[in-house]
């Protein structure tokens, strides 16, 4: 069962006392141009640090605007979301939260793999180019927040307490010289809890929308191999858990991206959702997380049909596997 959310939920929640403790907020959004982006705050507050995280996929996925910082801060307060390349700003609990950032991003081919490129920003390769990145968008939830049910999102640590909401952003975008308005749809998501990045095999996170009345978010995961899903439909205003996913995808082999994939979807209610999702671009990541491990992460904008309906989103699929010796030695907190 999902327990309700309370107001407080959208705020700092007192930290537990491991040290791979997190406190993590995520805002996707996308237009019919193509533009797509990607934001994340996480906090650690043990190691009392901020990760700031962007990537904006370009439109026809020519390149990927990448920013990564780590902040240090000396209180564990709502204020540090405030600060920085990324700033994100509650002006109302549950519902409305405004995001803005300013960066120098690199700019990554289509395909290349963001470590390496960013690896070779510091060492003697051509350094990939940088592009100035700006936004001010404001996020205004469609839907009712969702907690997902306990246990769904353990894959990432046990224990870790997440909600999703999708709605609509708005506002303005600017790359480079070129500034132009954005009105498009996206998501927000919160997690807080212990952050294990050795604990999944894989796992699938899906968030679609088709216009501003039908949303379908599904995660899939499979820990020590168990496979188990989870997620929610929110459709003519009915929030609807979702019972049971099946999932058949074909994925490119060396950099994990989405070639093709449908979805299979029951709710607690008995309905049955069939969903076809198709890619526009993607991004792909590799990242060390410890005892000779690495996670292999790729982001992939879609569209997607369903009964009928045309949307967009995000489906990411990630993956541990056996540490290779060409691995920046880089760490990531969200």
């Amino acid at each position: 069962m999902s327990r309700p959310l309370e107001l407080q939920d959208d705020r700092l929640h007192p930290p537990g006392s491991a040290a791979n403790w997190r406190e993590s907020y995520f805002f996707g959004f996308h237009d019919q141009e193509g533009r797509a982006g990607l934001t994340y705050i996480s906090l650690s507050p043990r190691r009392r640090v901020a990760e700031r995280i962007l990537f904006l996929l370009l439109p026809k996925g020519e390149h990927t605007l990448v920013c990564i910082q780590q902040d240090p801060f000396s209180r564990f307060e709502h204020a540090v979301l405030e600060e920085g390349i990324l700033q994100y700003y509650c002006r109302e609990p549950l519902q409305r939260w405004q995001l803005r950032a300013g960066a120098g991003c690199f700019s990554i081919p289509a395909g290349q793999e963001v470590s390496s490129a960013l690896s070779a920003a510091g060492g003697e390769a051509a350094p990939p180019v940088r592009l100035p990145l700006a936004f001010d968008l404001r996020f205004e939830g469609r839907m009712p927040a969702y907690r997902l049910p306990d246990g769904a999102w353990d894959f990432l640590g046990q224990g870790q307490e997440h909600f999703e909401q999708m709605g609509q952003l708005s506002g303005w975008l600017r790359v480079g010289n070129e500034e132009a308005p954005f009105v498009g749809l996206g998501s927000r998501d919160r997690s807080w809890g212990v952050r294990d990045w050795l604990r999944h095999e894989w796992y699938n996170w899906i968030n679609l929308q088709f216009g501003e009345d039908f949303f379908v978010g599904v995660v899939l995961s499979r820990v020590e191999g168990r496979e188990a899903g989870s997620g929610f439909v929110y459709r003519d205003g009915r929030l609807l858990p979702i019972a049971q996913v099946t999932m058949e995808a074909n994925r490119d082999h060396e950099d994990l991206h989405l070639q093709a994939a449908t979805l299979r979807v029951v709710t607690e209610q008995g309905q049955t959702l069939d969903l076809d999702l198709a890619p526009l671009s993607f991004f792909h990541m590799i990242v060390a997380c410890g005892n000779g491990w690495q996670n292999h992460d790729c982001f992939s904008l879609v569209t997607c049909r369903c009964q009928g309906r045309n949307g967009q989103g995000f489906a990411e699929y990630a993956q541990r596997e056996p540490i290779s010796p060409l691995t920046p030695e880089k760490g990531r907190l969200w």
